[in-house]
C-alpha cells in the first residue's frame, strides 16, 4: 500500500489510522467501565438477596424459639 501512495500521503493516512485504533480502544475502555458498572450491580444485588435470605432464616429460626417458649409457658406444670 505505501507505494502507491506519497509519502505525505502515507503518513496523513498512519495518522488517520492510529487516530481509528484510538477510537476504538476508547470504546473499548468506555465498554469495559460499563460492565464493570453492572457487574458491581449485579454484585451489590446478590448481596442484598443473600442478606434478605440470611434474615428470613434468622425470622423462622426465632418464630420456633418464640413457640417453644409459648408452649413452655402456657402449659401447666407436670409435678411428679
Amino acid at each position: 500500500m505505501a507505494k502507491r501512495r506519497g509519502f505525505l500521503a502515507e503518513l496523513q493516512y498512519q495518522g488517520q489510522q492510529a487516530e481509528k485504533r484510538k477510537r476504538q480502544h476508547a470504546a473499548v475502555e468506555r465498554a469495559s467501565v460499563a460492565e464493570r458498572a453492572r457487574l458491581e450491580r449485579e454484585a451489590a444485588e446478590a448481596y442484598v438477596q443473600s442478606r434478605l435470605a440470611e434474615v428470613e432464616a434468622r425470622n423462622a429460626e426465632l418464630a420456633n424459639v418464640y413457640q417453644e417458649i409459648d408452649r413452655a409457658v402456657t402449659q401447666p406444670e407436670v409435678k411428679a
